[in-house]
């Protein structure tokens, strides 16, 4: 296995000091004003439906057991076991394009959208509004959450419990950030590394003292144009890193403030990988020894370190388009698909979700 080092990037203001990351100066941050715990949905926001609608990209149980369910332009739905409820910005969300869903030690929910970040603290939503702070925060603190922001913002989001960073990536030549780094996913490893996955950029890690970047083909535009973009960063039982797609995963061999080395090697076979069409996938988890990974039109794929199924998934005929995979406190899974709502998991098949 040939080892590489990536790129690392500096402060440049700082020339003396060992903060290895580039970043801009504008920073914003918001004072926290919803410190109240998630005791379960009180009387407030939301309406009865009886159905979530077609473009489902996130799914969260929450601490009391509620699902919820992030739609691409239609909001968030919370199911209880007996009924539905639908959350749009008429309740109070500052978008109803669902991006992710994340809580808290205390029970309020975050849900992260292209026009902010709006938190749930059980009885009404608000909205963290940025403001302008004089210097950049790149930190990581056990207790962090991350937001991927909007696309074409150049930015990341960590909120620490108290106030919400804004954080700029910066390309080695300033000036030169485009789409490519905007970021479609974020993973903390077992190690507390975080990193970020982008359109065709590579991907990003902060290690707490430094902010390294990995750049390879398979990780950006591909030869025949097509963007695939990073959108699920996760470790194996093994320890390899796994950046989207099947063809290579990563080996970290060295990650400090002076720079950040990998090895790069196929785990699956090849004779595996040609049964798909793309190999990249939209999101994975692990179960046990098992990858499980939502491959679009292919279904879902599993892989058990030695063999890859795919399982597509149709109904009357069409095919069914998932993009997210979830485990839930049970052990149960559940898909959010592009084209037809929340599939979960009967026995060793997928089912259409019906409340």
């Amino acid at each position: 296995m040939n080892i590489k080092r990536c790129q690392q990037f500096r402060n440049r203001n700082s020339p003396n000091r060992f903060l290895l990351i580039a970043v801009c100066s504008i920073v914003f941050c918001i004072q926290r004003t919803h410190t109240q715990p998630l005791f379960g949905i009180l009387s407030g926001p939301g309406t009865v439906v009886s159905s979530v609608e077609n473009n489902i990209h996130a799914i969260y149980q929450d601490s009391q057991g509620n699902h919820w369910f992030g739609s691409a332009t239609n909001g968030a739905y919370r199911f209880d076991g007996a009924s539905l409820l639908r959350f749009t910005v008429s309740d109070g969300l500052v978008s109803d394009r669902i991006g992710g869903i994340q809580e808290d030690a205390l029970g309020n929910l975050y849900f992260d959208t292209p026009s902010g970040v709006s938190v749930f603290n059980g009885k009404r939503f608000t909205t963290l509004v940025p403001v302008r702070s004089p210097a950049n925060q790149w930190k990581k603190r056990s207790g962090d959450l991350w937001f991927k922001g909007a696309a074409g913002t150049n930015a990341v989001f960590r909120y620490d419990g108290t106030t919400l960073y804004r954080l700029e990536f910066s390309d080695l030549r300033p000036g030169t950030y485009t789409n490519a780094h905007a970021v479609y996913c974020i993973f903390k490893d077992p190690k507390g590394n975080i990193w970020f996955g982008t359109e065709s950029g590579g991907v990003f890690c902060y290690n707490g003292t430094a902010l390294h970047r990995i750049v390879e083909e398979e990780l950006g535009q591909l030869k025949d144009g097509r963007v695939p973009g990073i959108r699920s960063i996760l470790t194996d039982n093994d320890g390899y890193l796994w950046f989207s797609n099947i063809q290579y995963q990563y080996r970290i061999t060295k990650n400090d403030k002076t720079s950040l080395e990998y090895a790069r090697v196929q785990r699956v076979p090849t004779s595996e990988r040609q049964q798909t069409t793309l190999p990249y996938y939209t999101s994975a988890i692990t179960v046990s020894n098992t990858l499980w990974m939502t491959a679009y039109n292919e279904g879902v794929w599993r892989f058990d370190g030695r063999t890859l199924t795919v399982q597509p998934i149709s109904k009357n005929g069409r095919k069914i388009q998932p993009m997210s995979i979830y485990r839930d406190r049970s052990g149960v899974l559940w898909l959010g698909t592009d084209n037809d709502g929340v599939y979960v998991m009967k026995g060793k098949s997928f089912v259409k979700f019906n409340p």
